[in-house]
């Protein structure tokens, strides 16, 4: 996923024997839209993400709904999509300050069904994404705010095991506390060592009695 300037071709060399196949754009934005072409979309509702944030696309992407991610405007190619797609609704993922007014104008001029659901913090924000697309959920995955890969690579495991990724980090976890209380959820996974996600969020979020309850896969 994405051009040479991201995988570049050399890191390649060792997959002899396979058939690769690269998606890649001009930027993020292109490559994105040739993601999408290529796993195609038929009707799902379409999540709309920063795509120079990561924060609210972690936690949308446990949702196996695609992702489109955008800057301050759309872009031709973008309209052009969304045009193609217009039995998908729209769900626009965080506050203005993260997908602006103009953005959701021009989507809105496009698509007949554009909502935007959010929080005041990308903490909340996940867990009202928990909340809109996960029914009854008996596991949660814990992902680090402040930084992607292990939040990225832990969505097709969300999306498998239907739970939601809850963001977290050492001093605020009270939200996925309760979101797990409230729903009865005593056991999932975290993503990352104890120095992003500690024993401690870990032990309050799954109500656990203590870190011996929780198990480390190397």
């Amino acid at each position: 996923l994405g051009g040479t300037g991201a995988v570049a071709e050399e890191s390649l060399s060792d997959l002899q024997g396979y058939t690769i196949t690269r998606y890649a754009g001009s930027d993020r934005f292109g490559t994105n839209l040739d993601i999408l072409n290529a796993l195609g979309v038929n009707g799902e509702t379409i999540l709309v993400c920063n795509g120079w944030g990561f924060a609210d696309s972690l936690s949308a992407g446990a949702t196996g709904l695609p992702v489109f991610l955008v800057s301050t405007k759309l872009t031709s190619e973008q309209k052009d999509f969304l045009s193609s797609h217009t039995d998908s609704k729209v769900c626009i993922i965080g506050g203005p300050g993260a997908v602006s007014e103009a953005v959701q104008s021009e989507l809105e001029s496009i698509l007949p069904e554009v909502e935007r659901i959010y929080g005041q913090n990308r903490y909340v924000t996940s867990i009202v994404i928990a909340d809109t697309f996960f029914d009854s959920p008996s596991k949660a995955v814990l992902a680090y705010a402040w930084t992607f890969p292990d939040g990225l690579s832990s969505g097709p495991l969300a999306n498998a095991l239907n739970a939601p990724i809850i963001l977290v980090d050492k001093n605020n976890y009270s939200l996925a506390s309760e979101y797990c209380s409230n729903n009865s959820i005593t056991s999932g996974y975290i993503m990352g060592g104890s120095s992003l996600v500690t024993d401690n969020a870990a032990m309050s979020i799954f109500s656990l009695q203590s870190a011996d309850e929780i198990e480390v896969i190397h």
